[in-house]
């Protein structure tokens, strides 16, 4: 009996210190994608849109206040900011470019770099967890207030925090799937006595390159006096920034250019706003297969005109990405799924599109544009007996400038090639 429970105790001990090492091999797994993204990030930008709301009293609902939107530019590892379609990228903080309200900056490295790379940051592992349907690996960390680099403006002061907080892996692939960072440390006289971020990531088409950014994020404050402001961001439309870009078509990609040859630049097309533009899907997309980031493809269904002239043709191609793919089960199953298109290209013409998803001109199981669920509650009478009633929740969805939303009902679905929108120029 004691040789029995021996030799239970070193099988135990065993297999724990057998799971303790895969912890740490993980760990430095994820941690080693996460710097190598962050170390190979090309020059990009992206639209930035924010809905920033009040809450007044704690119990009660959040308030929009306005939405913000501008354009964040990664260059030689420095974020640069801008109004939309403005000349040039100001190298000053963007709380200068947006004097009044809440702004966050750092989504992009500052708070990543600090847990991944810095050197500073204690962590452990947290537990296993879903995360949006997918199988995750919650790891928990603190970062010194001299390692975090995080700074805090409001109402014309400013404060630094240490941070601490958790991130979610991917089990199979370890890639990180959400960063939570929460403020410590903060001064007692300062307005904000808490601050939470939380940014989620997905891969992004970066020129030729698939890369890890994020895709939304969202910042709480809480206030002393029992304010509580939100920051809703979705970064959007990302692509490959330079001073001056051209696009080559070749249509011999094996044989050298000589002097005498040189590639066509593309002519760039500007299409109005409020153009109508059908199109029909050349990939399908199913839930079993597809992930986010995913590159979706379609043609143009039919001639985009501008007052009789030919902008571009019908069958010209047009690409963009799975933006969303977000499995939900209660209280029934079914998906929120965005696709975002960026890109137009013809024989040496390119336009740049940004458009919203107005209608579907094919019927496609499991579509919606919304989710409506019914509940019923059940309340004893006095003296025996009950009443009943019934009550509907509508899920409705939210608004991402360039993004086009939809509900997929069920366990799984599938976009079917050929399934024919219509979306519409901004």
């Amino acid at each position: 009996m004691l040789r029995f429970l021996i030799s239970v105790v070193l099988t135990t001990s065993t297999a724990a210190a057998q799971e303790d090492f895969d912890r740490v091999l993980q760990l430095a797994r994820t941690r080693q994608k996460m710097a190598q993204s962050l170390t190979r990030l090309p020059d990009f930008t992206c639209v930035a849109t924010t809905q920033r709301s009040v809450q007044k009293a704690r119990h009660g609902d959040f308030r929009v206040l306005d939405t913000v939107r501008f354009e964040i530019t990664y260059a030689s590892g420095a974020e640069l900011w801008s109004w939309p379609g403005a000349s040039k990228f100001e190298d000053r903080p963007i709380a200068a470019m947006i004097r009044s309200g809440t702004i966050s900056q750092g989504e992009f490295s500052l708070h990543a770099r600090a847990v991944f790379t810095g050197g500073y940051a204690n962590t452990k592992f947290g537990d296993a967890e879903d995360l949006a349907g997918r199988h995750a690996l919650r790891w928990d960390y603190n970062v010194p207030l001299f390692g975090s680099g995080w700074r805090i403006d409001s109402e014309g002061g400013s404060a630094l925090a240490a941070a601490r907080g958790s991130f979610w892996a991917d089990a199979d692939t370890l890639e990180v799937l959400r960063l939570e960072v929460r403020s410590e440390g903060l001064p007692l006289n300062f307005p904000v006595s808490s601050a939470v971020n939380t940014i989620d990531y997905a891969r992004v088409r970066i020129g030729t390159s698939s890369i890890l950014l994020p895709q939304t994020a969202r910042l709480y404050l809480e206030h002393r006096n029992g304010e509580r402001r939100r920051n809703l961001t979705e970064f959007s439309h990302c692509r490959q920034y330079s001073a001056t870009s051209a696009m080559s078509f070749e249509t011999e990609p094996s044989r050298a250019l000589n002097k005498s040859e040189q590639p066509v630049k593309a002519t760039e097309i500007s299409l109005p706003a409020g153009l109508r533009v059908p199109i029909k899907l050349t990939s399908q997309i199913d839930s079993a297969k597809a992930i986010v980031g995913d590159v979706v493809e379609g043609i143009i269904d039919g001639d985009l005109n501008d007052r009789q002239v030919l902008l571009v043709p019908k069958g010209s191609l047009i690409t963009g990405r799975l933006r969303r793919m977000e499995r939900y089960s209660d209280p029934s199953p079914y998906f929120l799924v965005g696709i975002e298109f960026d890109d137009i290209e013809f024989p040496a013409h390119h336009a740049r599109f940004f458009g919203s998803f107005k209608s579907l001109a094919s019927e496609v199981a499991g579509f919606s544009w919304f989710v409506s669920f019914a509940s019923s509650t059940k309340t004893p009478l006095v003296g025996g007996g009950a009443s009943y009633s019934s009550n509907r929740q509508t899920e409705h969805l939210p608004d991402v400038p360039g993004v086009g939303l939809f509900f997929m009902q069920g366990s799984a679905f599938q976009l079917p090639q050929g399934m024919r929108m219509v979306w519409q120029t901004q």
